[in-house]
């Protein structure tokens, strides 16, 4: 599983993060690893919540926004973005 930073979050974690892992694996489950590159977006790590997650970043896959217990496959590409925000 391969995820992607697109904006300002490609300068601020860099290079994608690959996850190697043959069973399939729930975005919470990935809290951890994406931390370590994204800092304070992820707050409390794994213990943090999906509200709390979500009003920081998305993740998409095939266009569709991931929830936190949504399933990644080996082979996925995710990408990171901000939240769409606007009045």
């Amino acid at each position: 599983m391969r995820f992607e930073f697109l904006g300002i979050l490609k300068q601020i974690a860099g290079s994608p993060l690959q996850v190697v892992q043959e069973e399939p694996l729930r975005l919470h489950d990935l809290l951890g690893p994406l931390s370590t590159r994204l800092g304070e977006f992820v707050p409390y790590g794994c213990e943090t919540t999906e509200a709390q997650l979500l009003s920081n970043l998305s993740f998409i896959r095939d266009g569709k926004m991931l929830r936190m217990e949504d399933r990644i496959d080996k082979d996925d590409t995710i990408l990171v973005i901000l939240p769409a925000t606007g009045g």
